[in-house]
């Protein structure tokens, strides 16, 4: 699994943090959108997109169709934002192909995320209506709540037991930083600047997209081999 292109695609993310945190616009309209799109051809090239893998694909292809639209200009913020939401979607789909049983152990974490998304989602309301952006209230909230449910499928495959463990603890790890970075860049953007808010966003970003990507190829090399 772990090719050429997947450390190449490591290569591109190592000189984006860099870039990131040093100020190098120019070098990253090359190794922001070419993170995702080495991803996306490991993903490809290793998985074929066969059965569930079609799902986080599309989810990967996407998340690139963001990163590029929001690199773009900031008019172009909806359209990246809608592509996420997109990108969110067709993971929940990929998690919840198989029927999530209802157990007893899940209320915690949606009890947490719950209150992670209350508590987040409060300051950046009062952010945006600071910025008098009050458009943008109803689609980010829109799109909070589907990046929560896209961490609470990814972790609902811990319960399930079509999921083998170490697939489904990489899976839930990866949602958690996507979930983190959406959070850094919605606060940062919306209500009050970080130091290297831009160089955290961007970790934890392609982190969360690796290990999901990982985890799923790894869960399908597994199902495969057993089957």
């Amino acid at each position: 699994m772990l090719n050429w292109l997947f450390w190449l695609m490591l290569a591109f993310a190592l000189v984006d943090w860099i870039g990131s945190w040093r100020g190098w616009r120019r070098i990253r309209w090359v190794t922001k959108p070419g993170t995702l799109a080495l991803l996306i051809a490991w993903f490809s090239l290793v998985g074929g997109w066969r059965g569930p893998l079609v799902w986080f694909g599309l989810g990967l292809v996407f998340s690139l169709a963001g990163d590029v639209l929001l690199h773009l200009h900031p008019r172009y913020f909806m359209l990246g934002v809608a592509a996420f939401i997109l990108t969110h979607i067709f993971y929940i789909v990929g998690f919840t192909r198989q029927p999530i049983l209802p157990r007893l152990e899940f209320v915690i974490p949606v009890m947490i995320i719950g209150a992670i998304f209350i508590a987040l989602n409060r300051h950046i309301r009062v952010g945006l209506l600071k910025r008098g952006d009050a458009k943008l209230v109803a689609p980010v909230m829109v799109y909070a709540v589907i990046l929560s449910l896209m961490w609470l499928a990814a972790l609902s495959t811990l319960l399930h037991p079509g999921w083998s463990p170490t697939p489904a603890i990489l899976v839930s790890l990866g949602a958690g930083l996507f979930f983190l970075s959406d959070s850094f860049l919605a606060y940062t953007r919306f209500v009050r600047s970080l130091p290297n808010s831009d160089l955290m966003v961007m970790i934890t970003y392609h982190a969360g997209q690796i290990l999901l990507a990982y985890g799923v190829l790894l869960q399908y090399w597994i199902l495969s081999n057993f089957l």
